[in-house]
């Protein structure tokens, strides 16, 4: 899977998590100051991720995303 489908689909997992337009969300999109910084929507979205792309991410990592890019950059390198 290339970075930009890799994008696509966490970029889909945020729209579900957070009942947003997917077309709204972009790299920069800060997490917590944009969407919520409430951990019952990371544990949510983290499992969706896993579910989705069939890695594992721990919840200590994810929660340490500022924006969208960097979780795509993260879930990109892991599945390296």
């Amino acid at each position: 899977m290339d970075k930009q489908e890799v994008e696509n689909k966490v970029l889909e997992c945020f729209a579900i998590t957070y009942n947003k337009d997917v077309g709204t969300l972009k790299r920069e999109t800060l997490i917590s100051e944009e969407l919520s910084s409430k951990s019952i929507f990371m544990v949510s979205l983290v499992a969706l991720v896993e579910n989705k792309l069939d890695i594992l991410v721990s919840l200590q990592v994810a929660s340490k995303m500022k924006t969208i890019g960097d979780m795509v950059d993260k879930v990109y390198e892991m599945m390296g």
